[in-house]
């Protein structure tokens, strides 16, 4: 799909969602309401904003919210919602990645050991986000990652 393609489809989703919840969204929750990668969420926000859809309030982060839609007292709210959604526990923020969920739920599955394979996605790559992921969470002592024969496992210590 082109990019003119992806705006036709991404735009009207985006809208769409952020009329329905009324709240303010960061690029990495956008980007995971609509499956795409930063970079591309990026374009799809900028050009929302370019265009006069939504506006951005950078506080630490980018925030996005329909334009000429809240006042400022809701605008507010809403960037204190916002920034608790994606704050951790020690009050430093972090990013979730498209890999967590697969590493919640082999932590909430009863396996002991999966293959994980992602479609189009070379096995050293995910090898090493795998690592990076477990790493960043702290939880190198419940669960490792490895590879064998150009597979990657899960394994729960």
């Amino acid at each position: 799909m082109g990019r003119g393609g992806m705006l036709n489809v991404s735009v009207p989703l985006l809208k769409k969602h952020m009329e329905e919840s009324g709240k303010a969204l960061t690029t990495v929750e956008a980007a995971e309401l609509l499956g795409l990668s930063s970079s591309a969420i990026i374009g799809v926000l900028d050009y929302m904003e370019a265009i006069g859809i939504v506006q951005r309030v950078k506080r630490r982060r980018n925030f996005y919210f329909l334009k000429d839609t809240y006042d400022e007292e809701s605008i507010e709210t809403m960037l204190l919602e916002a920034d608790e959604r994606t704050k951790s526990g020690n009050g430093r923020t972090h990013r979730r990645s498209k890999y967590d969920p697969i590493i919640d739920q082999f932590l909430e599955g009863e396996d002991d050991l999966v293959m994980v394979d992602i479609e189009g996605m070379v096995y050293t790559y995910v090898a090493v986000v795998l690592y990076n992921r477990i790493k960043a969470r702290k939880l190198g002592d419940r669960i490792e990652s490895y590879t064998a024969d150009k597979c990657v496992y899960l394994e729960k210590i």
